[in-house]
């Protein structure tokens, strides 16, 4: 966080480095590269939402760069914040979703009871659901393919608005070496059996 001459706290990313030694020692004081300011990648949505409140608490930046896909989404199931890892699985760029309903990322087969599910976990007491319960979690990237995944889900509610944070992974490959593994295991006991 970066405090501006207003007295404003800003929520940035920042990108440093540190000089070292030959055995490892740190030789000098780490140094700011870059920073960019979270707050200016919001839209006038999420700044009317209340999401500048969750990222002068600095949470943003964090978000940004999870390995996972992360999305903050509003109550209407509208989505207010993509990372970086989203724009990867899913193709989109950060500046074309915000404001766009969950269901562009879900196969048309899955958006009622998704949004079932997401209304179920709202009237909830509990503040975080792993979506293990579910028999097939598949997400939908912008060119119309559809992936496996895993998927969590948590809520946050901060000065009178709910928000949901989705962290999602993609398990295609995961799944993929799975298969290949129980083929292989298959062929074993054929073949154990067949002796």
């Amino acid at each position: 966080v970066l405090i501006t001459y207003a007295g404003e706290y800003v929520p940035v990313i920042v990108n440093a480095s540190a000089a070292q030694g030959a055995r490892g020692q740190i030789l000098s004081v780490v140094r700011l590269v870059r920073a960019v300011d979270l707050t200016r990648r919001l839209t006038p949505e999420a700044e009317t939402n209340g999401l500048r409140i969750i990222a002068k608490a600095g949470f943003l930046r964090l978000l940004d760069i999870s390995p996972d896909a992360v999305l903050i989404l509003d109550e209407g199931q509208r989505i207010l914040y993509f990372n970086r890892s989203a724009e990867q699985i899913f193709g989109y760029s950060a500046g074309e979703v915000p404001g766009q309903p969950l269901d562009l990322l879900l196969p048309p087969r899955f958006i009622e009871s998704h949004r079932r599910h997401v209304s179920n976990f709202a009237a909830a007491p509990e503040a975080s659901r792993y979506m293990d319960k579910r028999p097939e979690i598949v997400g939908r990237r912008k060119d119309g393919t559809e992936f496996p995944a895993e998927a969590s889900f948590s809520k946050l509610t901060e000065a009178g608005h709910t928000f949901f944070i989705a962290s999602l992974r993609d398990i295609t490959e995961r799944k993929r070496a799975d298969e290949i593994s129980a083929l292989a295991r298959s062929r074993q006991e054929a073949l154990t059996r067949s002796e």
